[in-house]
């Protein structure tokens, strides 16, 4: 249970990074190349995914979102929806609003 809790915190976070480089053009760390997205960087080798803030964040947004549900096995991960949503927003918006702009 503390791993599903943690793993969509997390997701939440990655989310509020994501957006903060899309809508605030990288927010606190606006001086950094990795987190502006108009100047994409290298590109992940044998492939077409740019290696930047963006990018980076939105995957592992992803990936815990999976770990979430692979972390709960005893349980439909259906059950999770609705404390998971509010979990996940309430984490977002702390960062987004207050953290990272």
């Amino acid at each position: 249970m503390i791993l599903t809790i943690l793993f969509i915190i997390l997701a939440a976070i990655c989310k509020a990074f994501v957006d903060t480089i899309a809508f605030h053009q990288g927010g606190i760390f606006h001086d950094l190349k990795f987190f502006d997205i108009n100047k994409q960087g290298k590109m992940l080798p044998f492939t077409k995914w740019p290696v930047d803030g963006f990018h980076v964040f939105n995957s592992l947004m992803i990936v815990f979102f999976i770990l979430a549900i692979c972390f709960r096995p005893d349980v439909e991960w259906y059950f999770l929806i609705p404390g998971a949503g509010l979990l996940f927003n309430v984490t977002f918006n702390i960062f987004f609003n207050k953290f990272l702009n």
